[in-house]
């Protein structure tokens, strides 16, 4: 949910979108409840609705490379935010010292963890980790964060041995049971094709 931000509030935010990307911010709300504090705002222009997000790493030249990273995922088939370049053509805009990005705004709701969802889940996170082998300069984006490559079906393989051990004692095991063998299905088909 969101509640609309006082003007005092997003005229920073309103410099921002203006300077960085040429639009006019007609209405700024923010994340209200357990995500108040979020750097993600969602901004109403005449040309539709976006989010301008504050970036947590706050350097030009990692949040370059991780949108870069976005985008070769967004190509190879994973279902991902559209980011929308700036005035300059660049994956981010500088100003007031802090890092921002403007995405396409997607409407939705929460994850709610419903069966559905997590094999939706499964099945983006497989394809992202196989997107992400074949990226060239992986070396150096591993060097960022070292875990992002790999699609560790031990891991899977060892939290389903681990769940099967318990047996099914009750609906919501069995339920979960067979959750863990949808998605282990979903990520033995995307990790041996060649996405």
């Amino acid at each position: 949910k969101y509640e609309e931000m006082p003007r005092h509030d997003s005229s920073l935010l309103a410099r921002i979108l203006q300077h960085g990307w040429g639009l006019e911010g007609e209405k700024f709300l923010h994340s209200i409840g357990s995500e108040k504090n979020t750097n993600n705002f969602r901004v109403e222009t005449s040309e539709g609705t976006f989010l301008l997000k504050q970036s947590n790493v706050n350097s030009h030249r990692s949040q370059d490379v991780i949108n870069q990273c976005v985008m070769y995922a967004g190509e190879e088939g994973v279902r991902t935010a559209t980011l929308v370049p700036s005035l300059e053509k660049r994956t981010y805009y500088t100003g007031e010292g802090r890092v921002f990005c403007v995405y396409e705004f997607i409407e939705g709701e929460h994850f709610d963890g419903s069966q559905g969802e997590l094999r939706d889940m499964a099945i983006e996170t497989a394809r992202l980790h196989q997107s992400l082998r074949k990226l060239q300069y992986s070396d150096e984006v591993g060097q960022l964060h070292p875990t992002v490559f790999s699609h560790d079906r031990g891991l899977l393989e060892r939290v389903i041995n681990a769940a099967r051990s318990t047996g099914a004692g009750s609906a919501f095991d069995s339920y979960i049971l067979q959750t863990l063998d949808e998605i282990d299905e979903s990520s033995r088909t995307v990790a041996s094709t060649n996405l």
